[in-house]
């Protein structure tokens, strides 16, 4: 039945027209002509909206409108056409989180029992005094609290296993959770508390591992379990915030270099609901638990069940457009996959081994600097001062900013200079994570830049400066704004015409068109049209 629909589909166009303009559009043509008005509307309807024409469009063209005359400006201010634009960079960015299987760092995860009732099992010893005491399956009574607001137990029993030799419980209460308010849960009491402070005087208002803390009102600082429908709605959200941000310069006429400077980010309803509520942690940076700390400015109190609702946010000052999303630094966990993919994608430079493979490693130890170990220098030469720019983002599969005060690329940090785990002081994860230390680089690293960033080893003071001047510096130079310029004129070409350009049309048609687009102050549609309107797009291959 499908395919009779189709076919009707497709002859609906020509019903009108009489058997001789049937047959002329119909008709076989030559390689190197031009495509006829009904080809040309199909080719950009797929190419720009992702599907093919509808029925009335091709009617259209039989009454006499013209591709360019009107249809070709519906489908560049079409949503479709926006929505073409995500998916396009989407793919550029490789853009999934979906190996990470617990998304939030800085959260607690909530799960659910066989009763019902939802708890956070890590907090079971802290809250009852052992790990495997539940709360009781009962509604907890109104007048069991203190004075603070936390809930009093109302069973205790006495066990040698439980901490200080007893076991405490309490029952449950209906809480209206953030990703689904109409459909109240239960939830064990003490994992319910909406207290502002714990019982070690820090806030409950971040991920705080203290008795005395809970999920917070509505379960706002708790993630249900991984595979729940709000762990998938935040994903999908933080998926999607790279492709907006390139859509919301693209839509609105600016220069599409500033996707890789702006401060500006998108947001809808789970996405800004993540960075205020799970951000950030009490524990100081040497324990390396604070895993989240986006630096996002203001983010809006845009409900969690609004994934339609995206609204542009103003990040802080150390944020460089697409390359600072959680979804880009997640997605390339170390500072050299972040610049390699930024080279790939945006300059079309991939870093590749020379033709004839890599020399055979000589005896003794190979050189540490990879700027100059035979075989690598030729990548790593551009690479490791490329990679520096993202030195002050955390890497290894979390997300946040490292402040000024704990990591200055021109001086070493004490505390990881000094530190050994093997027959001295312990290294920190932190230290082991951002910084030169006697456990995770060679002896002759140590000697002479131990306690110094990682990011900064082996760079000159000027090229170090690329830790501070941050992502945004890879496209703040005339030089570099032209490599990704020329890059994304390419890659537009390319992607239209379903091919890798010919030789000639690199070297002439892609100057041409890099010449245009930046004298247009490097709008993308523009490009686009231009492309879309060109002889090399309209010609049969």
């Amino acid at each position: 039945m499908n395919r009779w629909i189709l076919i009707a589909a497709l002859a609906a166009p020509f019903a009108t027209a009489n058997l001789t303009q049937a047959q002329a559009v119909c008709a076989p043509q030559d390689e190197g002509e031009q495509v006829g008005q009904h080809q040309l509307l199909r080719q950009l309807s797929l190419d720009l909206r992702g599907r093919i024409p509808t029925i009335d469009e091709y009617q259209r063209l039989a009454a006499g409108e013209t591709v360019d005359a009107v249809l070709l400006d519906e489908i560049l201010a079409s949503e479709e056409y926006y929505a073409q634009v995500r998916r396009d960079h989407r793919a550029l960015m490789w853009g999934s989180l979906g190996l990470l299987d617990d998304l939030p760092g800085g959260a607690f995860r909530l799960r659910r029992m066989g009763t019902g009732i939802w708890r956070l099992p890590n907090m079971r010893r802290r809250y009852r005094g052992r790990n495997n005491v539940e709360c009781l399956n009962q509604a907890h009574p109104a007048d069991a609290y203190d004075a603070s607001g936390r809930p009093t137990p109302i069973r205790t029993f006495a066990d040698a296993s439980c901490d200080g030799g007893a076991c405490q419980q309490e029952g449950y209460v209906m809480v209206a959770p953030y990703w689904d308010p109409e459909n109240p849960v239960k939830v064990c009491a003490w994992d319910a508390m909406r207290v502002s402070t714990g019982l070690d005087g820090n806030s409950c208002d971040v991920y705080n591992v203290d008795a005395g803390c809970g999920c917070g009102a509505n379960l706002r600082h708790c993630m249900p379990q991984p595979g729940s429908d709000a762990q998938d709605a935040v994903r999908d959200a933080l998926e999607e915030e790279g492709p907006r941000i390139f859509e919301h310069i693209i839509r609105n006429g600016r220069s599409y270099l500033e996707a890789f400077t702006t401060r500006e980010t998108v947001l809808n309803g789970p996405s800004a609901f993540f960075y205020r509520n799970f951000s950030g942690a009490e524990s100081e940076y040497t324990g390396g638990a604070r895993v989240y700390d986006a630096d996002m400015g203001s983010v809006p109190n845009i409900p969690f069940t609004a994934p339609n609702d995206w609204r542009v946010v103003e990040r802080s000052d150390a944020h460089a457009g697409v390359l600072t999303t959680m979804l880009y630094d997640i997605r390339f966990a170390s500072n050299r996959a972040r610049a390699n993919r930024f080279y790939t994608a945006f300059r079309c430079e991939p870093f590749v081994p020379p033709a004839d493979g890599l020399p055979a490693e000589e005896g003794g130890d190979p050189e540490p600097n990879l700027r100059e170990r035979t075989g690598c220098s030729s990548c790593h030469q551009t690479l490791e001062v490329a990679a520096a720019h993202f030195g002050r983002w955390r890497n290894d599969s979390t997300f946040g900013l490292l402040p000024t005060e704990v990591m200055d690329p021109m001086a070493a940090r004490e505390d990881c200079a000094t530190c050994q785990s093997d027959g001295g002081r312990r290294c920190s994860t932190f230290c082991n994570t951002y910084f030169v230390t006697a456990d995770n680089s060679h002896v002759s690293t140590v000697e002479e830049w131990g306690g110094y960033p990682l990011a900064r080893t082996y760079l000159n003071d000027t090229e170090a400066a690329a830790v501070m001047a941050g992502p945004a510096g890879l496209v703040d130079e005339p030089a570099e704004m032209e490599k990704v310029a020329s890059c994304t004129v390419r890659t537009v070409a390319e992607r239209m015409l379903g091919r890798e350009l010919h030789r000639d049309e690199y070297l002439t048609w892609v100057p041409e068109l890099a010449q245009s687009f930046a004298e247009g102050g490097y709008d993308y549609t523009a490009l686009v049209r231009e492309v879309a309107t060109s002889e090399v797009y309209r010609t049969i291959r």
